[in-house]
Formats: C-alpha cells, sequence, structure tokens
C-alpha cells in the first residue's frame, strides 16, 4: 500500500504518542505501517527501527526486539549514547532468551561506547549477573564491583542484587567474612521479602559453619519473610540435615518423604539415602558419607 508523506508521519506521531502512554501494541501497529511504507532503501527507517525494537522490548518480544535494534545498528548512523542504548538493549534482549554469549558479546560493546561511566552501571550489573550464572566467578566479579560503585544509594534492589551475588563469589573464594558483610547489609536495608535473599546467604555460611540451631532459625526468618521463597529445595535441605545433626528424629520422619517426592530428580538427591539411613539407625552419618562430598551441592 503506497502512503503520501504526510500520512508517514501521522502515523509516526501516533506511534511515539502511544509509545509514551506505555501502549504498546498500539504503538507497534503504527510503527510497522511506518516501516513498511519507507522500505529499505529510506534512510529514515533505521531510527524507525530503533523505536520499534523498543517497543518490541517492552512487549517482552526480545527476539523481534533483538532483530530490528542489531539490523539498525549495523546500517544506520547514531550518535554514541545511542549506538550504547541500542546495544544494551540486545544484550538484554539476548539475556531474556537465554542467550548468554550473545548477550555478553553485545553488553562489551556497549561498555565500549564513548559514554560516561555512570551510564553504564545496569551493563556492568548485566554482564556480572550472566557470568555469575555460568559460574564464572572470575569474571563477574570485577563487573559486580564496578556495578556496585556505580549504583545510587537509592537504587536499593540492585545494591542488594549485587551484594547477594558478590556474596556468593565470596564464598567461593572461601572469604566467608566478606560474604557475611554482604549478606548482612542485605538483611539490614531489605524489607520484607527483600531481607529474604541476605538470610538464604548467611543460612549458607551457617551451614559451612555447621551452626544448624541457628541455621533452623534463619530458614524460619527466610519463608516469613518470603513465603515463596525462590529456592525451597535448598531451604528443605537445609532443614533435613539440621533434624539429622540435632536429632530430631520426628521432624526428619515427617519431612523427609515430602523433601524425595517434591524433588526426585533433585540437586540433593545423593544425600537421600544418607538421611533415610540416618534416620533408620537414629545416628548423624560421618561426614564422608553425608552424600554431600563435602560441599553444598547448589
Amino acid at each position: 500500500m503506497n502512503h503520501n508523506p504526510k500520512e508517514i508521519v501521522a502515523a509516526l506521531k501516533r506511534a511515539q504518542a502511544a509509545f509514551l502512554k506505555q501502549q504498546y501494541r498500539e504503538a507497534l501497529q503504527d510503527y510497522m505501517v511506518v516501516y513498511d511504507a519507507l522500505g529499505d532503501q529510506d534512510p529514515n527507517i533505521f531510527p524507525v527501527m530503533i523505536e520499534i525494537g523498543w517497543t518490541h522490548y517492552f512487549l517482552q518480544e526480545y527476539d523481534q526486539a533483538a532483530f530490528f535494534l542489531e539490523n539498525a545498528v549495523r546500517e544506520g548512523h547514531f550518535p554514541p549514547a545511542e549506538v550504547f542504548d541500542a546495544l544494551r538493549l540486545i544484550g538484554f534482549s539476548y539475556g531474556s532468551l537465554g542467550n548468554g554469549d550473545r548477550a555478553i558479546a553485545f553488553l562489551q560493546d556497549a561498555l565500549a561506547q564513548p559514554v560516561e561511566e555512570f551510564q553504564k552501571r545496569q551493563v556492568y550489573f548485566e554482564l556480572g549477573k550472566l557470568f555469575f550464572h555460568q559460574n564464572l566467578s572470575a569474571e563477574a566479579r570485577p563487573y559486580l564491583r564496578k556495578a556496585l560503585d556505580l549504583f545510587l544509594p537509592e537504587e536499593i534492589e540492585y545494591r542488594n542484587t549485587t551484594r547477594y551475588y558478590l556474596g556468593f563469589i565470596d564464598i567461593t573464594d572461601n572469604d566467608l567474612t566478606a560474604a557475611e558483610k554482604r549478606f548482612e547489609s542485605i538483611v539490614r536495608e531489605g524489607q520484607g521479602k527483600a531481607k529474604a535473599p541476605g538470610l538464604f546467604g548467611l543460612a549458607h555460611l551457617l551451614y559451612a559453619r555447621k551452626a544448624y540451631p541457628q541455621l533452623q532459625e534463619t530458614v524460619s526468618k527466610i519463608l516469613e519473610n518470603d513465603p515463596d521463597f525462590f529456592d525451597k529445595e535448598t531451604l528443605t535441605f537445609f532443614l533435613c540435615r539440621t533434624y539429622v545433626e540435632l536429632r530430631q528424629w520426628e521432624l526428619l520422619e515427617k519431612f523427609l518423604p515430602k523433601f524425595v517426592d517434591e524433588y526426585p530428580h533433585g540437586r540433593y538427591k545423593s544425600t537421600y539415602p544418607a538421611f533415610v539411613k540416618a534416620l533408620r539407625y537414629r545416628q548423624p552419618p560421618p561426614p564422608k558419607d553425608d552424600g554431600t562430598g563435602g560441599k553444598l551441592l547448589n
């Protein structure tokens, strides 16, 4: 369908107005009218593609967001700040799609753009998070530290999530004192559910220190603050382990079947036989026979 210039401008204005109102589906319809009308040879198409990419991103259509933004950046000419924004959004999109390698590549390209360091703080954070979830602690650490230095005091959620990742990296480095300080900061600054990740980190430290009464208490606090906590499997493992070590056999008898039934192929399945044996003989197993191999299995 042919459109005259006035129709194209009107459609673009409608799209931009809808976008500002967060009416992203309506915005996308008009953006696509403009996109189809301009065609590949019109240089004005590239800024429109950037806006289409943002719209898809807010609609959580990450594959389409990456497609339009990548093509716009590759073919168009934009100032560094706009290139930075596009590259970081491409990286975030690939991260949401589970493609960590492509996400990392685009986020590192974003960091190379000549914009202020403060503007890069979420990119540093995202890179650290991606490396953390790939179990690459050494690679994650400098990005997370940089992000923590750049986040504003009021950006509490970002700051505490960064501390959470760094705390577990401290644990892998066997620096339990540093980890404890980070997790305590999360508990101190968080409200309600936001305290739970910090308590979860402290629970790992209590497990490592074999402080089983305190571990039980901390698991209870986690569930009080966040009944839908994201890792109930580990919390249940912690409780079962405390029941064994504190010889609370009636509690173990109650919880162990639920643990095994709910997570038959879970991360802690190698510990199930040791729990069953401990319950049968009412005797904690030696550390070498507890099924953990001397370390936490999560």
